[in-house]
């Protein structure tokens, strides 16, 4: 790339610092926000919760220090200072302030806490929020069989999961898993002038109510960034050098031309995405943000300006460079239990979607697609989180820039299929015009800009169903009943009486997970709303509601993601086989086997592990049962009511997704040993990939496993795949990602490695800090991950060839 001399001046000033910013985590404790929520919710006490919510927001944007560094192109930022972690005492308070003296010391993520930082929110933020925050309150409106079925102790709080299904994350960080929607480029004043007249003609307290609280959220956005053009115009005009002086003249035109106008200019564009993007985080918080498809929504504003000469190519990669550093050095961290960041260890993830379905006259991919793709490969940042969605009309050239994005070895990028995704929401009841216009959040969600955003109910531990199915209901991990009665193994006549079991189980541990997440997201209605973010969605602002009381064009029910899948797979393979098949081995002799974690009993082990068919095989054995196990999990889903969406429009298939995020290690050691060959300290399997080392016939074999799932229907899998880099040729890697298009497959994402590599980082880390894996739904840096993260992923089958 060519840099001129002013250039040269801005990459010395701010990336050199910067980039150093994102490729180090110690992160600190910003106390700004949980002190002003708290001030404004003082002050708003018995005002209606919406309008509390939008107030709080803008007391938060009006009064939250402000900073623009020299050299800054891109302004806006959730802390005054880089990795500042916001704290959301509306959440989460309580568990905050049990775990406040053990951040700074934590083995995994430790966050600096000062004196005054401790004082400050025993003082200010904790006492008010006593017995008031989202979490503590859906504790306490949790009914004895909710607590036995979530947590090992119903008496105790802060709870301790029993590991059978996590509502954690969206329980104490915010929902989060919002979607950036292009329409918001039609301007603040137009944004404002469309819910003014609304409100206008609003009949009713509740859209009145929205539309008050819409107004105030957009007014906040307003005074913001007024503030950062004055402060930008203030800082010019203290400059003595010319071309710093007109640099931050500049910013501060581009800022007030945003108060009033839709964005004309790429800058502008860029500015104004990433003003409303990190204003959504400020607002709410939680996980899986994602840009939408950012490639495409920008390109006309790219186009324009290079077609006019006001920006030149160089310039608006420097412009590119500038906004990830924005998601790298700045945007990067939710705040964990300890609990939670022993195994969700990394930075926070935001999605940056490039590439689309192809549509009739838009192609997949355009310039800026290449361009994001090469700011990567030139950065190597864990954030933004990268990810590609390929067509069977991507264009060859498009496909090596991706190979050689995945050969860098960084995790990046994440792999969707979107001739798949325009499948899915075809047989969810969208219009084939609507079904093109699909993206992704989370780890792997298909949302469209109306999905409310509430599509994402936490973790079901799969193996856990298999292993009460074979204690009668009885989970040993919180040793109590949890699941109904459903016979001894002993008395199970055929193969089909213990699949009735793990049905049952299902069914009851379905009916639980949905009560919980009705419970939880009327406590989110009653106590959270998000008006803000509630005008990204298209509906709300038409219906006058706000996305919590189901106020989206179309709110499509949540789903659990499923995790150790193929352990039941693979345990019920080995039971069909040898017990009922071949009629080799009884039950007590498996059973005992497994109380025993196969102590004394390795010969045994080794003939489940070696001799039964395994997942991720191509093998039609354990690929048949694979379809049953999805499809009981997805029926018994479908058969629960959910009472909390509301809106208008398709509700569509209750889906299932399969993804881990880190949960496959504590899952793993709540449910013990397992049928299949796994001890009892292992993890299970992570998301749908095949568990380590059982799967032998190479990743082309996985791949069409995982087609025979009816993927667009059933929902979306995370599939990890690790290669060594000889594996990764060139050829070889476009081969295999037109066979995952070909096949129906709905993601991949790779991790690019020699084991030894790995290996020798755990041994010293201090030599190996730079190194990015791909963990589940995230990148994350290999030396920061806990050990046991780092042993699952040292052990995940190494593939040494693409066959």
């Amino acid at each position: 790339m060519k840099i001129n001399k002013e250039e040269n001046v801005i990459k010395d000033q701010y990336f050199d610092k910067f980039v150093k910013n994102a490729k180090q985590s110690r992160f600190y404790i910003d106390t700004n926000r949980a002190v002003l929520i708290t001030e404004s919710y003082k002050e708003t006490e018995g005002e209606p919760s919406i309008i509390r919510r939008a107030k709080s927001f803008k007391f938060i944007l009006d009064n939250m220090p402000i900073n623009i560094e020299e050299g800054e192109l891109i302004l806006g930022a959730q802390s005054c200072e880089p990795l500042g972690v916001l704290l959301y005492p509306e959440y989460n308070s309580r568990l905050v302030e049990e775990g406040l003296d053990s951040l700074s010391t934590r083995p995994c993520e430790p966050i600096e806490v000062s004196k005054k930082t401790k004082k400050i929110l025993r003082e200010r933020v904790f006492p008010y929020w006593r017995g008031k925050s989202l979490h503590e309150v859906f504790w306490n409106r949790c009914s004895p069989f909710l607590k036995d079925v979530l947590f090992c102790d119903n008496q105790i709080y802060p709870p301790k999961d029993n590991e059978l299904q996590g509502l954690g994350a969206i329980g104490t960080q915010g929902i989060g898993h919002i979607v950036f929607n292009p329409r918001l480029f039609i301007g603040l004043s137009n944004l404002k002038k469309e819910i003014k007249e609304k409100l206008n003609k609003s009949k009713d307290n509740s859209s009145e109510l929205f539309y008050k609280a819409a107004l105030i959220s957009l007014e906040a956005i307003y005074n913001w960034i007024k503030r950062y053009s004055d402060l930008a115009y203030e800082l010019g005009e203290k400059n003595s050098d010319l071309s710093v002086k007109n640099r931050f003249f500049k910013l501060s035109k581009i800022c007030k031309c945003l108060l009033n106008n839709p964005p004309e200019t790429f800058h502008e564009a860029l500015q104004y995405f990433w003003f409303l993007f990190v204003a959504s985080y400020i607002a709410e918080g939680g996980i899986g943000y994602s840009t939408g498809p950012i490639d495409e929504y920008l390109y006309p504003y790219y186009k324009r300006d290079i077609e006019k000469g006001i920006l030149k190519k160089e310039e608006a990669h420097n412009l590119i460079r500038h906004l990830f550093v924005k998601f790298g050095g700045w945007l990067t961290y939710s705040l964990k239990t300890d609990d939670a960041a022993k195994y969700h260890t990394g930075y926070q993830s935001f999605h940056f979607e490039i590439g689309r379905a192809p549509k009739k006259g838009r192609p997949t991919v355009n310039k800026l697609s290449y361009i994001f793709i090469d700011t990567m490969i030139d950065l190597k940042f864990v954030n933004p989180s990268i990810r590609v969605h390929l067509s069977k009309n991507t264009p060859n050239d498009f496909l090596e820039k991706v190979v050689k994005l995945i050969r860098t070895g960084t995790g990046h990028p994440s792999i969707f299929n979107a001739d798949l995704e325009v499948k899915y929401w075809l047989n969810n009841g969208i219009s084939k015009v609507e079904a093109t216009e699909g993206t992704t959040c989370g780890c792997v969600t298909p949302v469209l800009y109306g999905d409310s955003g509430y599509n994402y109910m936490g973790y079901l531990n799969v193996a856990s169903l298999l292993s009460m199915s074979l204690n009668n209901g009885f989970w040993k991990y919180s040793n109590k009943q949890v699941g109904p009665f459903t016979g001894n193994p002993d008395d199970f006549n055929s193969f089909d009486d213990l699949i009735n079991a793990f049905r049952k189980q299902t069914r009851h541990l379905a009916a639980a997970n949905t009560l919980a997440f009705n419970l939880l997201m009327q406590c989110y209605a009653e106590l959270c709303p998000a008006p803000f973010t509630s005008i990204f969605i298209d509906g709300c602002v038409e219906n006058g509601l706000d996305k919590s009381w189901g106020g989206a064009k179309y709110n499509f029910p949540p789903h659990p993601s499923c995790v150790g899948v193929p352990d039941v797979i693979n345990s019920f393979a080995v039971i069909k086989k040898f017990i009922y098949d071949e009629k080799k081995l009884s039950w007590k002799e498996l059973l005992a086997a497994i109380e025993n974690n196969f102590e004394d009993n390795e010969y045994l082990r080794q003939m489940l592990l070696n001799r039964s068919p395994k997942w991720g095989n191509d093998n039609d054995y354990a690929d048949e049962i694979a379809k049953k196990v999805v499809n009981i999990i997805k029926e018994e889903y479908e058969k629960v009511t959910q009472v909390m969406y509301i809106g208008n429009g398709p509700q569509g298939s209750k889906d299932i997704a399969f993804a881990s995020l880190g949960a496959n290690i504590p899952f793993g050691k709540a449910v013990g040993a397992l049928p299949w060959g796994k001890k009892e300290k292992e993890p299970v399997s992570d998301a749908i990939s095949p568990n380590h080392n059982t799967d032998k016939n190479g990743p082309t074999a996985i791949l069409k496993s995982v087609s025979k799932m009816n993927n667009a229907k059933n929902g979306f899998a995370i599939l990890n795949i690790m290669l060594t880099p000889s594996a990764a040729r060139t050829e070889s890697l476009i081969y295999f990602l037109k066979a995952f298009l070909e096949l129906g497959v709905s993601h991949v994402q790779f991790n690019v490695f020699d084991k030894k590599t790995l290996k020798e980082a755990q041994r010293n880390p201090e030599k190996y800090k730079g190194i990015i894996v791909r963990v589940s739904g995230y990148c994350a840096y290999f030396t920061e991950l806990s050990k046991d993260l780092q042993d699952d992923i040292i052990n995940r089958t190494v593939q040494e060839e693409i066959i």
